[in-house]
């Protein structure tokens, strides 16, 4: 029966483990494939963004969603990126932020790098420009550990269209063009070069005319040069706004003129669109404030408005045109069209603000209800483990019952054995208390020999106190200062000498530390015996006052004493330091062998 209860259990392990291989293979199979197709897409996506992006479209949506965390997170980042570097819009993107955090935690860094530019290229799409500043800043010497100096310089330029566009940070923006122009410079990137001139004279054209001309103009020639169509009208348009601005109508005009024999009258895509629109908005509003009413208006009938800005422009023209003409009901009719589409901008985008706080939440939502599925699902497998593991118990259980015999009799003999260890434990350190307590006698003997000759010392050095206080009192009065002095000076030198001061300081230092000062003789032998008594001294633990009264020394030649003393035994601390230092290492030495001797 019992063999029965182990074998039933191992033929279910079998079959369960056979059917995860078999689920296994077939999910490697499929997970290769999907790995294949993002290592292209991955390759094309510099050069040929759109066929990344066609080959990223052969992996269903479905199946993406069932791929491992570490393929998932890499088919979010290429999808985004493909999608930006196409121009279409990828502020609805929410799953860059998982991906994002998924490299933070697992790596490699270029990844989490490339993530985090693509996070805030869709945060600054829906106009976070403050979670967006943070996300680029945060990727920002992950890129510069990199090298990639086309990376790291498109990311200052999108940095510095923040600070540009949407924090109204002029001296920031600035900054973070000319860093993203030192990348493409050193890249050789000419392309990006030109459009960083643009960005420069961009934001510099409406405060500082001289710099943003030679930006644009620098632009220009890089435009020609590399047959750039799209930087050259753009330089253009930028030299034509300066010109307008200043009041320089003619050079206006005079530009205008060169863009058209140039690149011709028309835009050839919807990228210049914009652009012309502007270039004929200045021409139109420079004809006007020359006088040439009739050009402006023909200028002004060129422009195809395919935005709300240059709607905006056409209406300002019209306005000023009307303005000229002298019908003011017409000019302020076309004002207050101008300024109903510019609230109507304003409200657009609150109404996007708004719509990306909701659409914050509902991710939060979501992001909540994945997490609770998420834990389900672990609940479930753990549940699953939990369930193997038991029955994998059981059958250890059964076979440890088959040993437990042997296992006891071994646990006796080791109980034995163990007995036996800690009663020789137990003699040994009974032997080693005995010695240690010798030894604490011996210290405590040596200490009260020292204490009775310093309470002996003490005794005499206070009926030598008593002695000058009589003189000072019979004295102090009625003798000179310099007769006094001299008194004292003698009856302390008589009655150290009589009392035998530094024999006495010897033998009390000997009782406690016996051999120090031989062995510090020994080091020094060049000490001498006034040295050797202020060692002494010093050892024993009395005050500077106590020493200075027994040396017959005042305290600034004391101080001088000790510090030459020092300076001789070639010490850089202290000479009281150094003496406490000596005493402790002194002391452990003693301590040690005479440990050594009673334990042999």
């Amino acid at each position: 029966m019992t063999s029965h209860g182990i074998y039933r259990p191992t033929i279910l392990t079998a079959v369960m483990l056979t059917i995860l291989v078999t689920a296994l293979s077939c999910f490697g199979r499929r997970d290769a494939q999907v790995r294949q197709v993002l290592a292209a897409a991955d390759s094309l996506m510099t050069a040929q963004p759109q066929a990344a992006l066609d080959t990223l479209m052969s992996i269903d949506s479905s199946d993406a969603a069932k791929l491992p965390r570490a393929d998932r997170a890499f088919y979010t980042l290429l999808r985004t990126e493909a999608e930006y570097k196409c121009w279409l819009p990828v502020a609805g993107n929410t799953a860059i932020t998982e991906a994002a955090d998924y490299y933070r935690r697992k790596g490699p860094e270029d990844r989490l790098a490339r993530a985090l530019v693509m996070h805030g290229a869709v945060l600054s799409e829906r106009g976070d420009a403050e979670d967006a500043m943070f996300a680029y800043k945060e990727a920002e010497p992950l890129l510069e550990r990199s090298g990639d100096l086309e990376q790291l310089g498109l990311l200052h330029t999108r940095i510095g269209d923040l600070y540009g566009y949407h924090i109204a940070d002029d001296s920031s923006a600035i900054y973070r063009y000319n860093k993203a122009l030192e990348c493409f410079k050193k890249a050789e990137l000419n392309e990006r070069v030109i459009f960083t001139h643009l960005s420069l004279a961009s934001v510099l054209i409406d405060y500082s005319e001289e710099p943003a001309l030679h930006h644009a103009d620098t632009a220009l020639l890089l435009a020609k040069m590399s047959d750039n169509r799209l930087g050259g009208i753009n330089a253009h348009m930028l030299r034509m706004h300066s010109y307008y601005c200043s009041g320089n109508y003619r050079d206006a005009i005079s530009d205008a003129g060169q863009i058209f024999a140039e690149y011709g009258e028309e835009p050839q895509n919807i990228n210049e669109s914009s652009s012309y629109a502007s270039i004929y908005g200045y021409l139109s509003e420079s004809y006007a404030a020359q006088g040439l009413l009739d050009s402006a208006a023909i200028s002004l009938k060129r422009i195809n408005a395919t935005t709300a800005v240059d709607t905006l422009t056409v209406l300002s023209a019209l306005a000023e045109l009307a303005e000229k003409s002298g019908d003011s009901i017409t000019a302020y009719r076309y004002r207050l069209q101008r300024d109903s589409i510019y609230i109507g901008i304003l409200d657009s985008e609150y109404n996007a603000n708004l719509l990306e706080v909701e659409r914050k939440y509902d991710n939060d939502s979501l992001r909540n209800e994945l997490s609770r599925k998420r834990w389900t699902t672990i609940a479930v497998v753990s549940l699953l483990l939990l369930l193997v593991t038991t029955l994998t118990i059981i059958i250890m259980q059964i076979k440890h019952k088959l040993e437990i015999q042997n296992v006891r009799i071994l646990s006796l003999v080791s109980t034995a054995q163990g007995l036996k260890d800690e009663l020789q434990s137990a003699i040994a350190t009974r032997d080693r208390n005995e010695n240690d307590l010798k030894h604490l006698s011996l210290e405590i003997q040596k200490q009260t020999d020292a204490n009775k000759e310093l309470m002996s010392l003490n005794g005499d050095l206070l009926a030598v106190t008593k002695d000058i206080s009589d003189l000072y009192y019979i004295y102090g009065d009625t003798a000179s200062k310099g007769w006094l002095e001299t008194k004292i000076r003698d009856t302390l030198a008589e009655r150290l000498t009589s009392m035998k001061t530094s024999v006495r300081i010897d033998r009390m230092l000997e009782s406690v530390y016996p051999g120090f000062m031989s062995m510090l003789c020994s080091k020094y032998t060049w000490l001498s015996q006034d040295e050797r008594e202020l060692i002494s001294l010093m050892c024993c633990g009395f005050t500077t006052n106590a020493v200075s009264i027994i040396m017959n020394l005042d305290i600034k030649k004391l101080n001088d004493k000790k510090t030459r003393l020092a300076r001789k035994m070639g010490i850089s601390i202290r000479l009281s330091t150094y003496l406490r230092q000596e005493l402790s290492d002194f002391k452990k030495v003693v301590d040690k062998s005479s440990h050594t001797t009673d334990t042999q």
